[in-house]
């Protein structure tokens, strides 16, 4: 009784069970829209870093 007892309490603990909510990804291609979000924003973060390096250069009056 005992055993039939348990069983149907773990059936029924496995039919609530949740996934947890955590930050990793679940699956191959979410990992890689993680990792290509990752690499333009990365890609952006440079242009913008170039853009105000070149933007201050020529700002900067010449030592000639």
């Amino acid at each position: 009784m005992r055993l039939a007892a348990k069983a149907t309490l773990s059936r029924a603990g496995a039919r609530s069970y949740k996934k947890p909510d955590t930050l990793a990804p679940s699956s191959l291609w979410e990992a890689s829209l993680v990792l290509w979000e990752a690499v333009l924003a990365l890609w952006m973060a440079t242009i913008i870093m170039w853009m105000v390096v070149l933007t201050l250069w020529e700002a900067a009056p010449a030592a000639e």
